[in-house]
């Protein structure tokens, strides 16, 4: 073998390998035996996780970009399908068979806005825009809230299946 031909392998090695290598991660699973359905970030960089654990829906929270977790809300009904956060610092929750939950601190504390609101249709999404407005996909339509999540009205997207 040539020196050439050392060089040349070492070169291609080094061309695969390094993008390999440099981009490399480690993953840690920090919420075991959780189903987790939602992940989302707030505006303060706090993580939020929705999910079950047996029959319960749960919401956990970190704190430190998910090195740890704390549980911050355990009730019935399904799980939280996604998460939205408002420009106040609310925190909304879809949980697909109760309702609408909203903190109005940082999650020590949750309000249900129940399902008959949302005429008992299966919450799966909540998105927040400026201005106070809150919106909320279900399974068979679309709504609207211009007053922080006070009150909702249906929109003309009803019997539509929305996801987030």
């Amino acid at each position: 073998i040539t020196m050439i031909m050392i060089k040349s392998i070492s070169i291609f090695l080094m061309i695969i390998l390094f993008p390999v290598l440099s981009f490399q991660q480690t993953w840690i699973q920090t919420l075991n035996g959780r189903n987790v359905w939602s992940l989302a970030q707030d505006h303060q960089q706090n993580v939020y996780a929705g999910g079950l654990t047996n029959s319960n829906s749960r919401i956990w929270k970190s704190t430190n970009g998910g090195y740890s977790w704390d549980t911050i809300f355990i009730g019935a009904g399904q799980t939280m399908w996604d998460f939205g956060f408002d420009a106040s610092g609310s925190v909304y929750a879809a949980n697909f068979s109760n309702g609408l939950l909203k903190s109005t601190n940082n999650g020590q504390n949750f309000t249900l806005i129940p399902l008959s609101v949302f005429n008992n249709k299966n919450l799966q999404g909540v998105e927040c825009g400026s201005g106070g407005y809150v919106f909320v996909t279900t399974s068979s339509g679309f709504f609207r809230s211009t007053d922080f999540g006070q009150t909702f009205i249906e929109t003309a997207l009803t019997g539509l299946n929305c996801l987030p």
